[in-house]
């Protein structure tokens, strides 16, 4: 859970991708691999996990191409600097979701499509993947909110216990 309170977003982490922006953590691209949440619409799958990040962003973001189904890294490159000019110029949307309610989010953004995209096909895919993401969002703050409550709960009624026996 993150209860980082974030300052409004500066003008650097307006329409860049700044190098701390990037998730370059084994351990938080591990785990967004092994627990996090996903969304997919063809040809992206959006890996999702609400987590503290090491830098003061809102979100990290990690792209990636599969080597089996683009095996000239030239083809694989191009995908990845499409998918991140278009996160770059449409992420705003996120980091205000973001910022509201105080959260980091870790994502990637994998590119599964069988032939070379074009950027507006891509563009298409990814605002309708935003509102998807946006209800995901809200489905896991609502998740943790209530297992906060449970575990509160639990702590209160364990305390009870302890304090009534004594």
């Amino acid at each position: 859970m993150c209860g980082m309170q974030h300052p409004a977003i500066s003008y650097r982490l307006g329409e860049g991708f700044s190098k701390t922006e990037r998730l370059c953590s084994e351990k938080l691209i591990a785990r967004l691999y092994q627990s996090g949440d996903f969304i997919s619409k063809y040809p992206l799958r959006i890996n999702l996990v609400l987590c503290e990040l090491p830098e003061n962003v809102p979100c990290q973001v990690v792209f990636t191409v599969g080597k089996k189904r683009f095996p000239s890294a030239v083809n694989r490159n191009r995908i990845k600097r499409l998918m991140r000019e278009l996160y770059r110029k449409s992420k705003m949307p996120v980091y205000h979701y973001l910022n509201e309610n105080g959260k980091q989010l870790a994502m990637s953004m994998i590119y599964t499509g069988k032939e070379l995209p074009d950027f507006q096909m891509l563009e298409k895919q990814w605002t309708s993947m935003q509102k998807r993401i946006m209800k995901k969002l809200d489905e896991m703050i609502m998740f943790e909110l209530r297992s906060g409550e449970v575990g509160a709960e639990l702590g209160a009624e364990a305390q009870k216990k302890v304090g009534g026996s004594k």
